[in-house]
């Protein structure tokens, strides 16, 4: 079993990491979508760019450990793909 496949094993056996998330999720969510007019456009702050901001800032505390941020590595690069996805 090579490196990749540890990683991934991990995602799935890590149930502290998936109850942040879902935290996150549950808060993100309730805030919703804001849009700020400006000029003839607007500016949409969405609950997955919350959510990245949150998951951030939770890094930086205890609650995350570095095993777990390790873990969660390969599916924050698919979180921030479908955001740029959306906004394009």
């Amino acid at each position: 079993m090579n490196e990749y496949e540890n990683s991934l094993a991990g995602i799935w056996k890590d149930w502290r990491l998936h109850a942040i998330v879902l935290g996150i999720v549950i808060v993100t969510e309730l805030i919703g979508t804001f849009k700020i007019p400006v000029g003839p456009g607007v500016i949409l702050l969405l609950p997955m760019l919350y959510a990245l901001v949150i998951g951030l800032g939770l890094y930086f505390t205890p609650v995350v450990k570095e095993k777990q941020s390790k873990n969660a590595e390969p599916l924050i690069v698919l979180g921030v793909a479908l955001l740029l996805a959306k906004l394009e």
